[in-house]
């Protein structure tokens, strides 16, 4: 709907707004990005349906970006609505995402429009909230509803889930919300999943949890994206990004079609990757080996497989957080000249062989973990996680959320089929990690341009001295930093 009405009064605390057929009144702020902001509100006139919304708020000063709105806008319709020219809405999906109650486009002026959009407000947290309290002080109330124990730490309480326990909080956020995405995908792909934009919510039983995905700003449509991919900027979060996401950056997304399980990947795997990063994530940041006793038959090997995959992740996460700073940093201080020297030396070092070697390492040990879990959901989220996190090699067969669902299912772990699949999959890694299109024997990487001319190649050693001591240098935190929504142009 668009309006050519005065320029509506901005959103506060107590400000009553129209928006489309709804009255509502602004309650608070729930969150901010580079895209806009998410109110809180209630809608005023509607004795006995549910009232608190969420009221998402965008000025887009381009055609770009009001086109980038519409997308959300029409995402949202589908996820909730029933028209005739759409697909019924799945019932999990309107429950894990946010539906479309009312929008409004006012125009400003030139290329400005103000975009509000009315939502249901999904329950809970961001994700991140709750990795971040595990880095120091929670309260007593917060360990009882998610399930943790506390151990001293250095004079401050430490949250420490049991591997079993973390191991269901993660598994659950798969189970919830991969049927969700994979209903979405059928129109759009998120592009931007990050703990920053899940949600948990607890009712105060142990190990219930309820799960939500928010943020649809970077969305794109999955019809046009095939084609679309090479004009479309690299949205999200670089931490969470897949290897052909770390190549398009450094070379270029036109690059891609002489990979083409890279292209595959980039095109089709951006969720799957994300989502599995944030539940590894989870995994690693809420289990603390203090709260493992290692005393049961199975206990001691099984708490050595996982003590291998966090160094795996450590290691990845380190890496990934060092080259993610400088980017996200070049995209805040607007400095298109800081970005394409970053992605010069980026091109020159072939880094994207650093990110998949940390993801086969990765994949490695999930699959070794697996192998001797004795914890069920711990086999179950194994099997998932080597489907979801994609290192950019090349695959047997194409991945899809079919496969995830397999792997979750407690029948997976009969099915012979599968579990050959699935070590066959350990072979990517167990033999030579640089083997494949892009790698050498002697740890080289062989450019797809130099100097950005696809007609010369040249071979660099990973890990050379085009980065400078400040780019290498371990961040402070170990534990790196949720970083804003940032898009790289």
């Amino acid at each position: 709907m668009s309006s050519s009405m005065p320029e509506p009064a901005p959103l506060e605390p107590g400000v009553e707004v129209a928006v489309g057929f709804l009255r509502l009144s602004v309650n608070g702020l729930l969150g901010e990005g580079s895209f806009g902001a998410v109110w809180s509100a209630e809608v005023l006139g509607r004795p006995g349906s549910t009232s608190e919304v969420a009221l998402k708020e965008i000025v887009c000063q381009s055609e770009v970006e009001l086109h980038r709105a519409t997308i959300e806008e029409r995402l949202l319709e589908y996820v909730g609505a029933s028209r005739g020219d759409i697909s019924p809405p799945s019932a999990a999906t309107s429950r894990r995402c946010p539906s479309l109650l009312a929008s409004e486009v006012h125009d400003l002026g030139p290329d400005c429009w103000l975009v509000r959009m009315v939502m249901t407000r999904i329950a809970g947290e961001p994700l991140s909230k709750l990795l971040d309290a595990c880095a120091g002080d929670i309260s007593e109330d917060q360990q009882r509803q998610l399930g943790l124990s506390s151990a001293p730490v250095v004079g401050q309480v430490n949250a420490a889930m049991s591997l079993a326990s973390a191991s269901h909080c993660a598994l659950t956020m798969l189970q919830q919300l991969a049927p969700a995405l994979e209903h979405v995908s059928s129109v759009a792909l998120h592009r931007d999943i990050t703990p920053r934009n899940i949600l948990l919510h607890t009712d105060g039983r142990d190990g219930h949890y309820s799960w939500g995905l928010v943020d649809f700003g970077l969305a794109v449509e999955t019809s046009s994206w095939k084609s679309a991919y090479l004009d479309q900027d690299i949205g999200g979060d670089g931490h969470y990004w897949p290897t052909s996401a770390w190549f398009t950056l450094a070379y270029g997304a036109e690059y891609l079609a002489n990979y083409p399980y890279l292209l595959d990947e980039y095109q089709h795997c951006l969720d799957m990757h994300a989502l599995g990063i944030s539940a590894l994530r989870t995994l690693m940041e809420l289990w603390s080996p203090r709260s493992q006793r290692g005393d049961a038959d199975g206990e001691w090997a099984q708490l050595a497989k996982i003590l291998r995959l966090r160094v795996a992740w450590s290691r990845y996460w380190e890496d990934v957080d060092r080259l993610w700073r400088p980017v996200f940093d070049a995209c805040i201080a607007a400095s298109p000249d800081a970005l394409n020297e970053l992605k010069s030396s980026y091109a020159l070092a072939g880094i994207h062989n650093l990110i998949s070697a940390d993801l086969c390492a990765i994949r490695a040990a999930c699959i070794q973990l697996r192998a001797v879990a004795v914890i069920p959901e711990l086999r179950r989220l194994c099997d998932a996680l080597v489907v979801l996190i994609r290192p950019g090699r090349p695959r047997d067969e194409p991945p899809a959320w079919a496969a995830v669902h397999a792997a979750m299912s407690p029948g997976a772990e009969a099915n012979a089929i599968e579990f050959r699949r699935t070590v066959s999959a350990a072979s990517e890694v167990f033999g030579d990690p640089w083997k494949g299109d892009l790698f050498h024997s002697n740890g080289t990487v062989e450019s797809p341009t130099a100097g950005r001319s696809p007609s010369t190649r040249t071979s660099t050693p990973v890990g050379s001295s085009v980065f400078d001591a400040a780019l290498l240098s371990p961040h402070p935190s170990a534990r790196g930093v949720q970083l804003p929504l940032v898009n790289v142009v």
